[in-house]
């Protein structure tokens, strides 16, 4: 850092304020997404496309987060955390305006492109920042400050997105962020300081090229199967080709000694594997959720906006209220047992949501959601404990990217393998019995994790030791 003697003082207090300059990157993503997915059947209608199209706003956003963000290390390392944080945040807001100036559907898609690859960049710069700007001793802190404001995302996005779906124009959604990135960039010039690129390492393009284009057929590919006729049935031949460029990236990489685009040697250490892999199969289940009931309560209990909105929010609700346990649990029960545990509960939850009727009523309902959050928050807590448990200080960039991307791909194939089976059993209509189908589908996720989960080894069956589990918890 080019901090000068004289500001030294000043500037040491002043760096306290760039946990929560970090943390408006990390609200406004969790925000436009809860926002967005509430307001999916009245974009819908305003476009005039089917609901189930309307996955791809959020699939969209995260495969591009997915291409760009093995890039955002290497633009860190090569420009500097500032200038790419900057940038990011720049290209997030110009997505966002475009959004709201969206005519159509396939303009709105094209921003959401636009703002994943702001998106990409923000949150693992953001993390770098708090990496680089304090030191060990002072990271539980920092990280403390900057989570804080993050768990209001989830929680204000459905109830903001309900309202203006409900009394404005939706595309308001996306320029209510716009100010929140303005005084992040402003911030950003002010506090954070400018730092020296640290590397001239070449970039990985052969790796790029082969998993980009990877990730990209294999999501067109789960699109294809929410289309009738023939496109359905041509699924298997992208889907195909992106396995293909996958593999060709796995020897890629194991080949390669330095500078890969992904470690995925991390892979080789169980409690990585277990938090990542085994972990994502638990994403799917969970992350399916928001997605299932703002259409199931729109279209099945016939609920606006506002009111599946206030619903949907209530899991924050759990989640806040079950986070000073999971320490506790952690140190007590092992993580073997934590993460089973919630893995089975979670499994139970969410399939009881396929026993609901019509009739259903809303404080129970409320109920149910706040005890799926409590288990969710618990769940993926573990995870990211145990993901980053027995990685070595020098590879802890590596394994933040790759488990980061690992996260957000488990976000979007669970809203897309959603939308596929909604449309394979329902075609242009949505009716009861394929949202019971579906959530049970999701249910089974997590379940078939906890299978995964058991094979931890013993040492991480009984209570943690404290240094370990009292490592600093990062949501999703």
């Amino acid at each position: 850092m080019t901090i000068s003697l004289d500001n030294a003082a000043k500037q040491t207090s002043r760096r306290w304020i760039i946990p929560m300059i970090v943390a408006l990157a990390f609200f406004i993503e969790q925000f436009d997404t809860a926002a967005l997915i509430i307001s999916v059947p009245v974009i819908a209608a305003d476009l005039g496309v089917e609901p189930l199209r309307l996955s791809l706003l959020v699939t969209a956003y995260v495969t591009s987060v997915v291409l760009f963000m093995p890039a955002s290390g290497w633009l860190s390392n090569r420009f500097g955390v500032r200038r790419i944080f900057l940038a990011a945040l720049s290209i997030y807001v110009g997505g966002s305006i475009g959004c709201s100036l969206s005519s159509n559907f396939e303009m709105l898609i094209a921003f959401r492109i636009v703002q994943g690859m702001g998106g990409a960049m923000m949150t693992p710069v953001g993390r770098l920042i708090m990496l680089r700007s304090f030191g060990r001793h002072e990271l539980i802190a920092a990280m403390g400050l900057m989570t804080a404001p993050v768990l209001f995302g989830p929680l204000l996005g459905p109830l903001i997105g309900g309202l203006i779906s409900s009394h404005a124009d939706w595309r308001w959604l996306f320029l209510v962020n716009v100010p929140v990135v303005l005084c992040g960039l402003l911030a950003t010039v002010m506090i954070v300081p400018t730092d020296i690129p640290t590397s001239r390492t070449r970039f990985d393009l052969r790796g790029f090229l082969l998993l980009s284009p990877g990730i990209v057929l294999l999501q067109f590919a789960i699109e294809m199967l929410k289309s009738p006729g023939v496109w359905r049935s041509m699924a298997a031949l992208p889907a195909g080709l992106a396995l293909t460029l996958i593999l060709g990236y796995w020897l890629h990489a194991s080949k390669r000694h330095t500078a890969a685009l992904l470690d995925i040697g991390l892979l080789r250490s169980q409690s990585f594997r277990a938090g990542s892999i085994v972990g994502g199969l638990s994403r799917m289940g969970f992350n399916a959720t928001p997605f299932l009931l703002p259409l199931y309560l729109h279209f099945v209990l016939g609920y606006g906006p506002g009111i599946s909105g206030t619903i949907v929010a209530m899991a924050i609700v759990g989640s806040l209220a079950a986070k000073p346990f999971n320490g506790w649990l952690v140190r007590n029960l092992g993580f073997r047992t934590t993460l089973a545990g919630s893995a089975v509960l979670g499994s139970l939850l969410i399939g009881a949501l396929a026993l609901y009727g019509s009739e259903v009523p809303l404080w129970l309902l409320a109920i149910h959601i706040i005890t799926i959050g409590a288990t969710q928050t618990i769940q993926y807590n573990t995870l990211n404990i145990i993901s980053y448990i027995d990685v070595t200080p020098e590879r802890l960039g590596a394994a933040s990217s790759l488990g980061g991307i690992i996260q957000q791909l488990s976000m979007g194939m669970a809203v897309s393998w959603c939308a596929a089976v909604l449309g394979i059993l329902g075609g242009g209509s949505l009716a009861p019995w394929h949202f019971r189908t579906v959530f049970v589908i999701a249910a089974l996720l997590p379940l078939l994790a906890t299978f995964g989960f058991l094979r931890l080894s013993q040492a991480r069956s009984g209570p943690a030791d404290r240094s370990r589990s009292e490592l600093p918890h990062t949501d999703d």
